[in-house]
């Protein structure tokens, strides 16, 4: 079983990916965990702190599987399939978002250190697909029809916006119509 802190991150990165950090209180995760709320704030004295911990802990997850994604990817345009694979998986049913999409939506209301945090996913994120665009040119896998850095914001803008949009429609079939394109320079 793992430990109470675990647990609380997982709760509430279920929480946060299904209704976005301001749709729920510790009062909703020490009802799911069975804890009460004061053990909480032992573990997270703050909902800030709560939220840095848990992109923080969510880019580390993510940075695992996309080094998974690298080592079984043949070439880099199957590598960055695996990141669009990647960014459709964490829709779930259409029921969920990417944690650091989820937190997006409402910047204004982030601490300091939690925007700090998001800033640093994307930072990773676009470094990782910076690199697989740059890969793709030696491995001769993608034509680029920009620099590696724009094509990497792009891509990464499309999995973000077509996770907003199939999870709007209801419809994972709206994310593959957004990323079609990109997907079909990949093949």
């Amino acid at each position: 079983m793992a430990d109470t802190r675990t647990r609380l991150l997982e709760a509430a990165e279920q929480a946060a990916r299904e209704q976005g950090v301001d749709g729920f209180s510790y009062a909703d995760l020490s009802r799911e965990v069975g804890i009460r709320k004061a053990s909480i704030h032992y573990h997270f004295p703050a909902k800030a702190d709560l939220i840095a911990a848990l992109v923080a802990r969510y880019r580390g997850h993510i940075q695992a599987e996309l080094v998974r994604i690298q080592s079984t990817s043949s070439t880099a345009a199957g590598a960055i399939n695996g990141f669009l694979d990647l960014y459709r998986q964490a829709l779930g049913n259409c029921t969920t978002l990417c944690l650091c999409v989820a937190c997006a939506a409402n910047p204004q209301a982030l601490d300091e250190r939690v925007q700090a945090e998001i800033s640093q996913f994307r930072r990773t994120m676009l470094a990782w697909l910076e690199a697989r665009f740059t890969a793709a040119l030696s491995d001769t896998s993608l034509g680029l029809t920009q620099g590696s850095d724009q094509e990497a914001a792009g891509a990464l803008a499309v999995a973000e916006g077509a996770q907003i949009a199939a999870r709007l429609a209801g419809d994972l079939s709206s994310y593959d119509q957004a990323v079609a394109s990109l997907r079909c320079r990949l093949s």
